[in-house]
């Protein structure tokens, strides 16, 4: 099997903003804000570091072209074969990825590419990236008609039962995403558990910090979800990551904007304002 860890999602995350070959104010601001979410302790010591590191790599190649080719292969650069407590799995990597991709106006097909690319050399199964992807365009799908009716002249009182099925169509999907990273989240923690028992201590420490549900078992994940939308936290995608593994990362504040809340065409319309 074939990992990605913590800064390894970083620079993943900066060079699939790169495919393009440039970064937008946009997109910098989003990277601080997922890279705050992915490791809030230790992003702000490394930032400077991981984009000089990007640059560097790619920075030369731009109008080369083989340029896709050149930032493939760095990005396989940062995979590694160790499992260890700072990895992060399959799954939860791609619906990141997923997430950044889809937070444009217009998907990128290069960028579904690269994600296509990444999930294969994590050794992902291809129903698993399938599901999330489908998951994915659902929930783009509700984003737009949720602001749609938002958007609508209609009373509130018409629209707001409506508003309500989609939110409820929302947290369905928070739940079954959730559950499938859970599941998968669980498994490493074993895999990892097992491996290297002598570490058990510092494993229960990350894990049991970040989340008390995944130590039993995946399926309770999914109440945490419950629980979280109670507590009148956004019905967002970044709450897919509050109930999984802190160890493991989160998915962020930004991503979830993207995909439940403002749309990147939103957010310019009120900076023109």
């Amino acid at each position: 099997m074939k990992y990605l860890e913590r800064r390894g999602l970083i620079k993943t995350i900066y060079s699939l903003m790169m495919t393009d070959k440039h970064i937008t104010d946009y997109e910098s601001n989003q990277f601080d804000e997922i890279g705050l979410e992915i490791d809030p302790e230790g992003f702000n010591s490394y930032k400077e570091d991981v984009i000089s590191e990007c640059k560097a790599a790619l920075s030369d190649s731009l109008n080369d072209p083989d340029y896709y080719d050149i930032l493939q292969e760095y990005i396989d650069s940062l995979v590694c074969e160790v499992l260890s407590v700072d990895v992060l799995t399959p799954r939860y990597v791609i619906w990141n990825l997923f997430a950044v991709a889809y937070n444009e106006e217009t998907i990128d097909h290069e960028e579904l590419r690269l994600i296509r690319h990444v999930s294969r050399t994590l050794e992902m199964s291809k129903t698993d990236y399938l599901e999330l992807e489908q998951y994915m365009k659902t929930v783009i799908e509700l984003r737009k008609e949720r602001q749609m009716l938002e958007s609508s002249s209609k009373p509130y009182s018409e629209i707001r039962p409506l508003v309500e099925e989609v939110e409820i169509r929302q947290k369905a999907i928070i739940t079954s995403v959730t559950a499938l990273i859970g599941d998968e989240a669980y498994e490493y923690q074993r895999q990892i558990q097992s491996i290297k028992p002598k570490e058990d201590s510092q494993i229960k420490k990350t894990f049991d910090s970040a989340t008390s549900m995944v130590s039993d078992t995946a399926g309770k994940v999914a109440s945490n979800v419950k629980t979280t939308m109670n507590e009148k936290v956004a019905p967002t995608a970044n709450n897919i990551g509050n109930g999984i593994v802190k160890g493991f990362t989160k998915t962020t504040n930004a991503i979830g904007s993207a995909l439940f809340g403002k749309s990147k065409k939103q957010d310019k319309k009120q900076e023109g304002q």
